[in-house]
C-alpha cells in the first residue's frame, strides 16, 4: 500500500473478503463449531478494525466473545446465520477494548484478549483485519484442527518511517496453562530483549495472547507446547511492510506498494510434501511471484520441478535441516516435492516492482496489485465443492479492487467434471500462448486454471461455486490500485501422518462423513506401532479399549511414512441418529518426541440424516414427445449435490448437479417406472422414491393416397393405436396456390398451381393430443406444350423434341418400331416407312397425357443446278432433310476433277476458299454411310 506521506487521499480497504467452503463434511476441513482469532498489531493500531466474516451451509446461531465481552448486536448476544449466506462482524477495539494486540506498548502477553467464536452447527470464519488501503484476511482454522508445534512465516520487513511496522507473530492460548517454547529467529523490538536463537517459555491460560515483534523478518521462528502437547493458534505477518523479489531493479529498496500480512499459522502436523503452484494473474504481466519453502524435519530433500540442485535460479543446499527457509521467485508453474513435511507460501509483490507500471501513476497503474502472502495447501488435501466469494467492493468495506480470479489446480484427468458457477471449461492448445479460462497443463498429470471472474462478481453474483468430482486446490484473489487481496479456498487441515479414516463398509473406499443407520468402518493410521488403543465413538458408549491391537492393523506407506492402520475391533460402526460426532482414539506411542507418549487423535464425524427423493411429472405423455420432471426433494438440512434419475427406458442413469425442472423424451410407446435417488453434500443417498408410472401413448400411423388429374384427390388412411383421430391438417407444398395451400378437411382436393413436384404433409391428432405426421412426395399431372411432326430421308434419323413440363415422369412411345427407345422423352426416329407415333407422359400417382407425332419418309431430290447470284432464289444448292442422313458426305469436283466442296449436310454456295468459281459443270458425290448407294451427277452452275 502507498504509504501516507506519499499519498495525500484516503484510499479504500482491501477487502481479503470471505469463503464459504461447502466440501463434503469432513472433520479435518476448515469448517468447525470452535474458533479463537487474534486481533493482531496493525500499523494504524486503533485506528483499524477486525472483521469476521461467518458463513455455514446451514442454518447455525453463532456466538462471539471478544475479549471477555460478549459480542451484541441488535440488543442480541447471539447471530443468527441463513445457510450459505455470508455474515460480516465489525469490532471496533475502541468499543471492545480489551482486543486488539497493540504495537507499540511494548507489552509481550495480552492476558484475555482472545476471540472466541462457537456455533451449534458446522460454519467457516474469515478474519480480516483493515484500515484505509491496508488490510489481509486469512481464513481462521477451527480448534480441533490446532497443533502443538508452528513455523512462523513472514518476508523482508521495511524500516519504520513515522510509524511502526514491525514483523510479528501472534500466539493465542486455547486451554489453561499452556506451556509454549519460542525459538524466535530474530531479535525482538520490545523488552523483555529476546535474542534470536535463544529459547524461552511462555505460559498462556484459555484466551490469553502472546504478540512477539521484531524489525527484521521473524520467518523461521519456531513455536511449540512442552507440557503435554496442549494446541494453540499461532497468526504470523507483519504490521506493514512491502517488498519486491530479490534482483528487482525498479524499487527495489523502498517499494511504494505496503501493506499489513495476516496469515494464520498451520501446524507442522498439516504440512505436506507435495504442492503444486499455478502464477498469479500479475506475474504473467510483469510481476513475479515469491515463494517461500519451510522444512520441519532434519535430513529433508528439496525438488523443485524434478531438480533437487536448483528452484529457478536459486541454488538447493540438500538436505536440509529442520527450520530451514528456501526463497525463490518464478513466473510459472512449479511442483514442489520432499521427502519429508513442508510449508510452502506464496507471495504477491507490489505494483510498483512492476516495470510496466513505471510510467504509471500509483493510483492508475497499467498492472495493479500489492503485496499478499497465501499459504497453500499441499496437493494431497484437495476439496471437491467449495463456493468461493470474490471481494467486490461494499458500503461497510469499500475497495480499490476492479478484477477478480480464481487459480485452480487439478489433475488433468478431472478436468471434464469441473466447473465454476456450472460453467465448464477447455484446455489450451499445448504449445500456444496462455489464455484466460482455459486449463494449461502443467506435467502429464496437472494442470492449471486462471479463470477471470471479474464480470459476473461485479454485475453478477460475486460468489462462485467451484466442482469436481476428483478434488482439486483452489485460491481467489484480485487486484486494484494499491490494493490486492488473496485467500485460499477452504482448507483440508488432516494431519498426513497421523489421523482417523472412516470407509464405506461395502465398497472400503474413504468417506468424509456418514449416514445415520448405514454402517462404517474406522480405521486409525498412526506412524508408529503401539500395544494400546481405546475408542471413544462420541456417541455416549464411552471408552472403549481395543482388546488386542497386534490383530487389527496393517502396514503400509502413507506420503512416504511407514504407516500403521488400525481397525476399530468391532468391525462396523453404526451411528444411530444424525449429529456431529467427536471421535477420539487414544494411542501409547512408544517412542514420544518432546510430549507426552499418550496421544489422542480427533475426528469430528458429520452424520447426516439422507436426503428424501421426491418429483412430479406428468402419467402420461405421447411418444417421442418431452416429458417434464420437476424435482421436490427434501435435503432434510443438507444440500441435495446429485440426482440418480432412472427413467426405466433402459438409458443409462442420468446423474444430474441441480434439482432444475428438465424435460426426457421416451422415443417407444409403453409403460415406464421412473425412479428418483438423491444425493446430499455429506455422501447420504435417499431410498428410491415410489416408482411413478409414465403411459407413453403410441402415435397415430399418419397415412394418405391420392389420385391427380387436373385435380388432385387426396384419401386420409391414417389409423389410431389408442384414442380417436378428431383433427387434420393438410399443407401442399404449393406455396403459389396461397390461401389454398392448406386444408383441414379429412380428404380434400387441390389443383397444384403447375407441373412440378410438391411434398405434401398430412398431420394428425388424436383426442389425447398425440401428434403424427407423413410427408409424400406427390406430382402435378404433367403437360406436353409442343410435339412437332418431322420429315426424314428413307433411311436417316431424327430426334424426337416434345417440350414436356413436369417432375417424376414417365414416358411410353408407341408403336415402338423405328424409334431408339419407347420409354425416354426424345428417341430417334428413324422409320422406314411414313409412322404416326403416339406419346403417353405420367408420374407416379398421376393421370396420364397423350399427344401424337408423324414422321413422314421421303426419297432424297438432288437438285442438277442452281444460281447464286445474290438474287434469293435458288442461291444455294442444298439437299432437303440430308441432315437426317446423320454421316453424311459430300464432295463437289470441277471439270479437272479438282475438289472445291466437301460437307456434310450443309448447302454449297459456289465458292471455292471464299471465292465465286466460274459457271458451268460440276460434279457431285453424295456418301450416305448408312448402307444406302452412293449418289453421283452433275450440276450446272449459273450466276
Amino acid at each position: 500500500m502507498m504509504q501516507k506521506s506519499y499519498l495525500n487521499i484516503f484510499l479504500p480497504i482491501a477487502l481479503c473478503f470471505l469463503l464459504k467452503t461447502t466440501s463434503f463434511a469432513q472433520g479435518t476441513s476448515n469448517e468447525g463449531t470452535d474458533f479463537w482469532v487474534a486481533y493482531a498489531g496493525h500499523v494504524d493500531d486503533h485506528g483499524s478494525r477486525l472483521t469476521l466474516f461467518l458463513t455455514s451451509k446451514v442454518n447455525a446461531t453463532v456466538s462471539i466473545n471478544v475479549g471477555g465481552t460478549l459480542y451484541t448486536s441488535n440488543g442480541s448476544s447471539s447471530v443468527s446465520l441463513t445457510a450459505n449466506q455470508p455474515k460480516a462482524i465489525y469490532i471496533n477495539p475502541n468499543d471492545y477494548l480489551n482486543v486488539y494486540v497493540d504495537t507499540y506498548d511494548g507489552l509481550e502477553m495480552h492476558p484475555g484478549k482472545g476471540i472466541h467464536v462457537t456455533s451449534d452447527k458446522p460454519i467457516v470464519v474469515y478474519s480480516h483485519i483493515s484500515r484505509g488501503a491496508r488490510s489481509a484476511a486469512c481464513l481462521v482454522y477451527p480448534t480441533k484442527a490446532l497443533g502443538h508445534e508452528y513455523f512462523a512465516i513472514s518476508y523482508d520487513q521495511l524500516a519504520d518511517f513515522n510509524e511502526i511496522r514491525a514483523s510479528q507473530f501472534t500466539v493465542v492460548g486455547i486451554e489453561d496453562d499452556t506451556e509454549i517454547e519460542i525459538i524466535p529467529s530474530q531479535d525482538s523490538r520490545w523488552l523483555p530483549l529476546r535474542k534470536a536463537g535463544e529459547a524461552f517459555i511462555i505460559t498462556l491460560d484459555k484466551g490469553d495472547i502472546y504478540q512477539f515483534q521484531s524489525r527484521t523478518d521473524i520467518t523461521g521462528s519456531s513455536l511449540r507446547t512442552v507440557n503435554g502437547c496442549k494446541p494453540f493458534a499461532v497468526f504470523s505477518g507483519s504490521s506493514k511492510t512491502g517488498y519486491c523479489e530479490a534482483g528487482n531493479v525498479v524499487t527495489p529498496s523502498s517499494p511504494s506498494g505496503q501493506d499489513n500480512l495476516y496469515q494464520q499459522l498451520l501446524p507442522v502436523s498439516a504440512w505436506g510434501r507435495n504442492f503444486v503452484t499455478a502464477p498469479f494473474y500479475n506475474s504473467l504481466n510483469g510481476n513475479v511471484d515469491i515463494y517461500r519453502i519451510q522444512v520441519a524435519n532434519d535430513n529433508t530433500t528439496v525438488s523443485v520441478n524434478g531438480s533437487t540442485t536448483l528452484a529457478g535460479s536459486t541454488s538447493l543446499s540438500n538436505p536440509y535441516a529442520k527450520g530451514s527457509v528456501i526463497t525463490f521467485v518464478s513466473q510459472s508453474p512449479q511442483m514442489i516435492n520432499a521427502n519429508n513435511p513442508i510449508n510452502v507460501t506464496q507471495f504477491q509483490t507490489s505494483q510498483s516492482c512492476n516495470s510496466l507500471n513505471s510510467q504509471s501513476p500509483p493510483q492508475s497503474p497499467a498492472v495493479p496489485g500489492d503485496p499478499e502472502m497465501i499459504i497453500l495447501n499441499p496437493i494431497e488435501q484437495t476439496l471437491k465443492d467449495i463456493t468461493v466469494y470474490s471481494a467486490i467492493s461494499t458500503n461497510e468495506a469499500p475497495t480499490n479492487i476492479r478484477s477478480h480470479y480464481i487459480n485452480v489446480i487439478i489433475k488433468t484427468a478431472d478436468i471434464p467434471s469441473f466447473s465454476i458457477d456450472g460453467m465448464s471449461f477447455s484446455s489450451n492448445t499445448p504449445n500456444t500462448t496462455f489464455a484466460l479460462n482455459k486449463f494449461v497443463k502443467i506435467n502429464d498429470q496437472y494442470s492449471y486454471l486462471i479463470a477471470d471472474v471479474t464480470a459476473s462478481s461485479q454485475t453478477g453474483n460475486p460468489s462462485h461455486r467451484i466442482r469436481a468430482d476428483g478434488g482439486f486446490v483452489a485460491i481467489a484473489y484480485g487486484y486494484g490500485s494499491v490494493e490486492s487481496y488473496g485467500y485460499l479456498a477452504g482448507s483440508d487441515l488432516r494431519n498426513l501422518n497421523q489421523f482417523i479414516q472412516p470407509e464405506n463398509a461395502l465398497t472400503n473406499a474413504p468417506v468424509t462423513s456418514g449416514c445415520d443407520a448405514e454402517p462404517l468402518k474406522l480405521y486409525v493410521v498412526l506412524p508408529y506401532k503401539t500395544n494400546s488403543l481405546k475408542w471413544d465413538l462420541g456417541d455416549g458408549t464411552g471408552l472403549k479399549a481395543d482388546p488386542n491391537p497386534d490383530a487389527h492393523y496393517t502396514t503400509e506407506t502413507i506420503n512416504g511414512v511407514l504407516s500403521y492402520k488400525y481397525r476399530y475391533f468391532d468391525d462396523v460402526v453404526t451411528f444411530k441418529s444424525a449429529g456431529i460426532y467427536t471421535v477420539n482414539v487414544m494411542a501409547v506411542n512408544p517412542a514420544p518426541i518432546g510430549c507426552d507418549a499418550n496421544e489422542t487423535v480427533t475426528l469430528s464425524l458429520t452424520i447426516s440424516s439422507p436426503p428424501t427423493a421426491k418429483f412430479s411429472t406428468i402419467p402420461e405423455a405421447c411418444e417421442g414427445s418431452s416429458v417434464a420432471f420437476t424435482d421436490v426433494s427434501v435435503g432434510n438440512g443438507l444440500e441435495i449435490d446429485k440426482w440418480y434419475w432412472d427413467f426405466g427406458d433402459g438409458s443409462p442413469i442420468e446423474i444430474r448437479r441441480n434439482g432444475e425442472p428438465f424435460t426426457h423424451v421416451y422415443t417407444k410407446a409403453g409403460d415406464y417406472t421412473v425412479t428418483l435417488t438423491v444425493e446430499g453434500i455429506s455422501g447420504c443417498q435417499s431410498v428410491p422414491t415410489l416408482p411413478q408410472i409414465i403411459h407413453i401413448i403410441e402415435l397415430p400411423g399418419a397415412k394418405f393416397s391420392q389420385v391427380v388429374c387436373q385435380e388432385a384427390k387426396f384419401t386420409d388412411e391414417s389409423a389410431p393405436v389408442e384414442g380417436n383421430i378428431i383433427k387434420w391438417t393438410w399443407n401442399f407444398g404449393d406455396e403459389e396456390s396461397g390461401l389454398n395451400n392448406t386444408s383441414d378437411q379429412q380428404n380434400p382436393t387441390h389443383v397444384f398451381s403447375k407441373s412440378d413436384q410438391f411434398i405434401v404433409q398430412l398431420t394428425v391428432e388424436t383426442d389425447k393430443g398425440c401428434v403424427n405426421s407423413v410427408s409424400s412426395i406427390v406430382y402435378a399431372m404433367p403437360v406436353i406444350e409442343s410435339l412437332e411432326d418431322i420429315t426424314i430421308l428413307r433411311g436417316g434419323e431424327k430426334l424426337l423434341s416434345p417440350v414436356i413440363v413436369g417432375k417424376g415422369l414417365k414416358y411410353k412411345w408407341t408403336p415402338s418400331a423405328g424409334l431408339s427407345s419407347d420409354s425416354i422423352p426424345d428417341p430417334v426416329a428413324s422409320p422406314q416407312e411414313d409412322t404416326e407415333y403416339t406419346l403417353t407422359v405420367s408420374a407416379e400417382g398421376t393421370c396420364a397425357v397423350v399427344d401424337k407425332v408423324r414422321v413422314k419418309v421421303v426419297e432424297p431430290e438432288v437438285p442438277n443446278a442452281f444460281s447464286p447470284n445474290g438474287d434469293g432464289i435458288n442461291d444455294r444448292w442444298a439437299i432437303k432433310y440430308l441432315e437426317t442422313y446423320v454421316n453424311a458426305s459430300v464432295q463437289i469436283f470441277n471439270r479437272y476433277g479438282q475438289k472445291v466442296f466437301t460437307s456434310g449436310s450443309d448447302p454449297w454456295d459456289g465458292t471455292y476458299n471464299g471465292k465465286e468459281i466460274p459457271i458451268g459443270v460440276y460434279y457431285y458425290i453424295i456418301e450416305p454411310n448408312n448402307g444406302r448407294k452412293r449418289m453421283v451427277g452433275s450440276i450446272t452452275l449459273l450466276r
